[in-house]
């Protein structure tokens, strides 16, 4: 049986997500309490969420699939989380016994696997009653597909059946074993077999026995040579249905884990009265905004009131966003890249309404702490960063770029920041830009292309921060004056 949960037609990559892939962003943008929100203590929630996350969709058909996913589970969410947790416990059931499912001896491994199969019974019982009865309430197509393959795949002849086999393969009544011989009746190989119902129990009474005395060692290790050479072709069989039935409840687990994260993130959000929606996308031709209501995720988990944001343009590939120091530029790019990595993982995002284009990755560019521990200096580090992601980045992409290159002066620092955003919009990568860097803005502002949009940090006339991006072109100041006569001036 498939799962298929998180693609519509193939397993979702659970494997390890390199550093590469994930540090830069993780910590760029904030993502640390989301993923706590989701896992609310869970390591599988938490693990699950984040390979999810960080291998977001570029397919529109995909997301649209999870997100009917997502419906389904937001209407259904006690139904649910039972489903999480019967899978859930079905592996813990049988943690014990994994173990031995590897083993190098026959007989042990044989045992395991009984036991392992065993185990899962009552589970897969409760999955098949689940898909009868709670089972109808789900319509997405993912779930209607599931739980006719569960209905199908678990149905009470099978279930009867695996009952009987695995109680007979106990050897309560003793082990029955087929001997084969070839054309001149010489012994060549054992075989492990059923016993017939219908046959009489008095023809197992009436027929030869013998006992092993104590110290027979030899006739001890005779028969269990025979007993292993019998099990043989049925272990490997009891393995793989042991191996095939626990993969199957891990992967229903782990992508069920994932929707579980988000119904968590979901009420972490009602507690504190913040708004999220799901999102929705226009073709990435047209490279549309239209965002309302906006706010970093991370940060409204955090604290208990935050300002959002708004967003609304067509067709733009550069977003230059200037302003006054600690005005909420960095938290609006940070809010950005969250909704947009959100978004394309198929689940909600912290807005009133979230449109965007879709991307084909998201790379992120901040400025870094001095770190005395590097071998190079600073600006340095910046451009081995950088020369990294342009190692990576293709067009349709999103890069965020906040304060990067203040580690040089204004004049080659403006430079560079012009020459790296020309080649990004060249390739058709849609850029915003955090600088402080008045030259830059200035020489992007004189090219009065159709392509830029000028957001800038409010700020009031008494000094005081809104902490809101407002529309408006660059300033040659950042009002660092305002942090000064707050700091010295009392």
């Amino acid at each position: 049986m498939n799962v298929f949960l998180l693609c519509k037609d193939s397993d979702f990559d659970l494997s390890e997500i390199s550093d590469i892939e994930k540090e830069p962003i993780e910590k760029d943008l904030g993502l640390n309490n989301i993923f706590s929100a989701m896992a609310d203590g869970d390591e599988i929630i938490l693990n699950t969420s984040m390979k999810v996350i960080f291998r977001f969709l570029t397919d529109a058909e995909d997301i649209s699939y999870r997100q009917e996913i997502l419906r389904d589970v937001i209407s259904n969410e006690k139904a649910l989380r039972k489903l999480y947790d019967i899978s859930k416990e079905a592996i813990l059931a049988t943690k014990k016994e994994d173990y031995w499912l590897t083993s190098s001896i026959l007989t042990t491994r044989f045992s395991s696997a009984v036991a392992t199969l065993e185990n899962f019974m009552p589970y897969l019982k409760m999955l098949r009653s689940f898909a009868e009865k709670e089972g109808k309430l789900f319509k997405a197509k993912g779930f209607v597909r599931l739980f006719e393959s569960i209905k199908k795949e678990l149905d009470d002849d099978f279930l009867s059946e695996a009952d009987e086999v695995l109680s007979e393969l106990k050897f309560r009544d003793g082990t029955l074993i087929g001997l084969s011989f070839d054309s001149d009746v010489k012994l060549f190989g054992y075989e492990l077999l059923r016993k017939n119902k219908e046959e009489s129990k008095l023809k197992w009474k009436m027929a030869p026995k013998f006992t092993l005395s104590v110290n027979d060692e030899a006739g001890a290790e005779d028969v269990s040579e025979r007993m292993n050479m019998a099990l043989d072709k049925s272990v490997d069989t009891l393995t793989f249905a042991a191996k095939n039935v626990r993969d199957f409840l891990m992967r229903l687990r782990d992508e069920l884990a994932f929707y579980v994260g988000v119904l968590n993130l979901c009420e972490h959000f009602k507690k504190k009265n913040i708004d999220y929606c799901m999102p929705s996308f226009c073709e990435e031709v047209y490279k549309q905004r239209r965002i309302y209501g906006l706010s970093d995720a991370s940060l409204a988990l955090s604290i208990e009131e935050t300002v959002s944001n708004d967003l609304d343009t067509d067709g733009k590939l550069l977003y230059i966003i200037t302003g006054a120091n600690q005005g909420g530029k960095s938290t609006f790019l940070r809010s950005i890249g969250q909704a947009q990595i959100m978004a394309q993982a198929g689940m909600i995002v912290c807005a009133k309404e979230y449109k965007s284009h879709i991307v084909s990755g998201v790379f992120t560019h901040f400025s870094k702490l001095e770190d005395r521990t590097m071998k190079s200096g600073k600006f340095d580090e910046e451009l081995k960063r950088m020369s990294g992601i342009s190692d990576r980045i293709k067009p349709g992409s999103l890069i965020l770029f906040n304060e990067s290159f203040q580690s040089t002066n204004e004049r080659e620092g403006s430079e560079i920041c012009r020459e790296i955003t020309e080649a990004l919009i060249e390739n058709n990568i849609e850029v915003f830009f955090v600088t402080h860097f008045y030259a830059f803005a200035e020489t992007v502002m004189n090219k009065k292309s159709g392509d830029t949009v000028f957001l800038r940090a409010n700020r009031l006339e008494d000094g005081k921060r809104t902490y809101k991006i407002i529309s408006g072109l660059p300033q040659q100041t950042a009002f660092g004056r305002d942090l000064y006569e707050k700091v010295f001036n009392k």
